[in-house]
């Protein structure tokens, strides 16, 4: 049978077996420890990176939503000003051309009265022309009416004024005869 002294290197040999094989596991768990502590560190760090990219990628949307926002009010802004000058233009340009319109028919009218007093004025011109010539015609009429009265009466005391020179004629004749009485 072994000697207690070779037992006890035995035992020796194994406790120190035992006790490689536990330092041998103490530095693989440490080892392994380290590696996840490792990989623990790096996910962080993706972590972080993944937030902070995110973060910014968000930021950058808001910001973009929000200058789309902008523009769009300032879009819709800018087409109720320019419906409302369209508007105000469009009411400006109908009182306008109805004013135009309505000055047009004014002028129409007065055109038209224009006219009709020229119409009334011709006729009335007319008329006194008519009646002047009527009355020219009439005074032409008289007068040679007077002409040939007056001809007539000429030609009457012509004709008395020779027979009345007829008749005293020898009377004339004594009368020279007789002298002068001085």
């Amino acid at each position: 049978p072994p000697s207690p002294q070779a037992n006890q290197a035995e035992e020796a040999k194994r406790q120190q077996a035992k006790a490689e094989q536990v330092k041998r596991q103490q530095a693989e768990a440490e080892r392994k420890s380290a590696e996840l502590a490792k990989q623990k560190a790096e996910a962080e760090r993706e972590a972080r990176e993944l937030a902070t990219r995110q973060k910014a990628e968000q930021e950058r949307s808001s910001a973009e939503l929000a200058r789309r926002h902008e523009k769009e009010r300032e879009a819709a802004e800018l087409s109720a000003k320019q419906k409302v000058e369209a508007e105000r233009e469009a009411q400006a340009l109908a009182v306008r051309r109805k004013a135009e319109a309505e000055e047009a028919k004014r002028q129409a009218a007065e055109l038209a009265r224009q006219q009709e007093e020229a119409r009334k004025a011709a006729e009335l011109a007319a008329k006194q022309k008519a009646e002047t010539e009527r009355k020219a015609a009439e005074i032409a009429e008289q007068k040679a009416e007077a002409e040939r009265e007056a001809a007539e009466l000429a030609k009457q005391k012509a004709e008395e004024e020779g027979r009345q020179a007829a008749q005293s004629q020898p009377k004339r004749r004594n009368r020279r005869a007789i002298p002068p009485e001085l």
